[in-house]
């Protein structure tokens, strides 16, 4: 219609039908002009797009291009360079590129401003890690990124924008697995990082501070655009801020998902998780039904299975407290050991560890009893034999701070398979016999 406005002049000079024409023409042309004047304001006003060399892959809000990767902890080169290989694969996917700091130094420094995944991991079985990702930009001003109350003047703490951290417990999943555990772990945090981010770069706009896209050396600054008017906005729908995100989640030691722990003091504080072999000492207190009393020592080794199943095997020595009789006394001393197959109720990873475990416990039995003769003379009498017991035991663990050592407290019960009592005159006096009670208490050590 526009071409043969332009036309008519030309071909009809003078012509009222021409005018009439070309002034259809301008008539019909007003309607679209206005809604493509209507869309063009929306689109200059519309402040919360992202720019457009953000990865729409990264979820809403996107705004990283490159992450700088750190790895902490005693592992080998190998697994280093096989979790840094896949991170690459899966970031890349997502336009995010990988930047590592040189090895070959001995102090790595974090920089002034990008985005900082570190990894810990506890050893080369890959059973336990902890990620932790965080911005830093200076050019956010403490305001937007915390609240004022919480700034002090010169805290370099001004320039976190954002930090999220999990810790995972890959026992659940077999060793070639656990390697995509973590790299799926840690893409999840990617795109909560990216939601993250943006929301900040908008805190900022609307706070008057020009923010920076964040990468691990130094990127253009995305210019802010200008702040919406209220009439293009709602004609361009709802603003984001109002849209609520799901928080980021983290693979759990049953393969459930579990929130994300985003303050880096928690991450910091944390206990380190538990190993996969540990070693107790305990002081031990058995009851028998029968009438003895015994004390000892217990020194248990412990080792995960994988998942939540571990066995244990203790050595253990008792001492009975003395029977006294009408005729002497008996003592009793006991050395056996124990095998017990065990289950997790609870691990919360690291502080405290409650576990259930069924076994049986056996050794070698020895009862003296000394006396007195009529004629004055002191007499005495020793006996050889075995003892055997079918028990279950509760045992708690608790973290001593954030040291490999726990507190473990243990109860438990058991029935007899071999029993043994001590006779005088026909009739038991007292015997390891009967439905035991079991108590210990002492330091478990975490390696």
């Amino acid at each position: 219609m526009g071409t043969l406005c332009a036309l008519l002049p030309l071909t009809t000079v003078g012509g009222e039908s021409g005018a009439r024409q070309a002034g259809s023409a301008r008539a019909n042309d007003h309607r679209p002009r206005e809604a493509a004047g209507l869309r063009l304001a929306a689109q200059t006003s519309d402040a919360l797009e992202p720019p457009a060399r953000d990865t729409p892959g990264l979820g809403p809000g996107g705004g990283i291009d490159r992450v700088l990767l750190r790895f902490e902890g005693p592992v080998s080169a190998s697994l280093t360079a096989l979790a840094e290989s896949d991170l690459r694969t899966a970031f890349g996917r997502r336009g995010v590129e990988i930047d590592r700091p040189d090895v070959r130094s001995s102090t790595t420094s974090t920089p002034a401003s990008g985005v900082v995944l570190t990894i810990v991991i506890t050893n080369e079985r890959l059973e336990q890690a902890a990620l932790k990702l965080e911005e830093k930009s200076p050019a956010i001003s403490a305001a937007a990124a915390r609240p004022p109350s919480a700034v002090a003047p010169g805290d370099d703490a001004a320039a976190i924008v954002f930090t999220l951290g999990r810790r995972l417990d890959l026992n659940a999943f077999p060793p070639d697995g656990r390697m995509l555990a973590l790299v799926v772990a840690a893409d999840e945090m990617l795109v909560a990082a990216g939601t993250e981010h943006w929301r900040h770069v908008r805190a900022a706009s609307h706070s008057g501070v020009e923010p920076s896209t964040p990468g691990a050396g130094e990127t253009e600054a995305a210019p802010a655009p200008p702040p919406p008017t209220s009439a293009a906005a709602n004609a361009a729908g709802p603003r984001r801020e109002e849209v609520q995100e799901p928080p980021a989640t983290a693979i759990g030691r049953d393969g459930a998902q579990q929130t994300v722990q985003g303050e880096l003091g928690q991450d910091r504080q944390a206990p380190i998780p538990w190993r996969r072999d540990g070693l107790a000492t305990t002081f031990a207190f058995d009851r028998f039904g029968g009438g003895q009393t015994h004390l000892g020592l217990d020194l248990t080794w412990r080792r995960r299975l994988g998942g939540r199943w571990h066995a244990s095997l203790a050595a253990q020595g008792r001492q009975g407290r003395t029977i006294t009789t009408t005729s002497g006394t008996i003592d009793a001393r006991l050395l056996g050991g124990r095998l017990a197959l065990g289950l997790t109720l609870v691990d919360d990873g690291g502080r405290l560890w409650l576990t259930l475990d069924v076994g049986a416990r056996a050794g070698g039995l020895r009862f003296e009893g000394r006396g007195t003769a009529p004629d004055g003379r002191r007499t005495g009498h020793q006996v050889d034999t075995l003892l055997a017991y079918a028990d279950t035991t509760l045992a708690l663990d608790v973290r001593l701070g954030r040291s490999p050592l726990a507190l473990r407290l243990a109860v438990g019960g058991g029935l007899p398979l071999l029993a043994q009592d001590a006779a005088l005159g026909g009739s038991a006096v007292t015997g390891a016999s009967g439905a035991a009670f079991e108590s210990q208490a002492g330091l478990a050590l975490s390696f």
